[in-house]
């Protein structure tokens, strides 16, 4: 199943299969880097006494979800 839905996508992208594996194995190991990155930064933060409430994670959510429906209905 993963071959034939390899090459689809490989036809799809117009690449050889062995292009689209080496694309893949790139974006997930770019993405890998970008993930553990991002949570030392966090890590980095709380060791530093860089942090936010449970209240004020809420807070910031629910406003967030207030400009992207906004947005949403604007568009």
């Amino acid at each position: 199943a993963q071959e034939s839905q390899l090459a689809a996508m490989a036809e799809h992208e117009a690449k050889s299969v062995d292009r689209l594996v080496a694309d893949l194995l790139q974006r997930s190991l770019a993405y890998d880097a970008w993930f553990r990155a991002q949570v030392q930064e966090g890590l980095d933060d709380l060791h530093r006494g860089e942090s936010i409430s449970h209240d004020e994670l809420k807070a910031h959510m629910a406003a967030l979800r207030v400009e992207l429906t906004a947005t949403k209905v604007a568009s």
